[in-house]
C-alpha cells in the first residue's frame, strides 16, 4: 500500500510516497530523494537484502521526523532512523516504524476491506 509521508528535518518538509511494507524492518529511502542539506551520518548496516536476493548497497542513514495520516485523517508522527540507499527506485515504510505508528491494523483493515 503506497501512502504519502510528510518528511521533516529542522530546516526543510517534504512529502514522498513510499510504500508500507511490514517484510522490512527499517525505513529505506532513495539516497537521491534527500535534500543535500539534511544532515547524514555513516551506517552500521551496510547492505540490506531485497525482496528479489540482490543486495543493496546503504550509503548512509538519517534521522527525520514523520507524520503520515492514519484513520479519519488523525495525524501520527514518529523520529525514524532511515536507512539511504543507492540507486532504489522507492521507499519504504518499514515495520518497526509502522508498529511504532500504531499502523499495522489500517493495513489489516484495508487489505480486509479491500476483499
Amino acid at each position: 500500500m503506497m501512502r504519502n509521508v510528510e518528511f521533516c528535518s529542522d530546516e526543510i518538509k517534504w512529502v514522498q510516497v513510499i510504500e508500507a511494507d511490514t517484510g522490512c524492518s527499517k525505513t529505506i529511502l532513495p539516497d537521491n530523494l534527500i535534500p543535500k542539506s539534511i544532515q547524514r551520518n555513516p551506517s552500521k548496516i551496510k547492505y540490506v537484502t531485497g525482496v528479489s536476493g540482490f543486495r543493496l548497497k546503504v550509503t548512509e542513514t538519517t534521522t527525520l521526523n514523520l507524520t503520515i495520516l492514519g484513520k479519519n485523517d488523525k495525524k501520527i508522527h514518529s523520529v525514524s532512523e532511515i536507512l539511504l540507499i543507492k540507486r532504489l527506485k522507492y521507499g519504504l515504510h518499514g515495520r518497526n516504524d509502522l508498529i511504532n505508528m500504531g499502523l499495522v491494523s489500517d493495513l489489516k483493515d484495508l487489505c480486509v476491506n479491500n476483499t
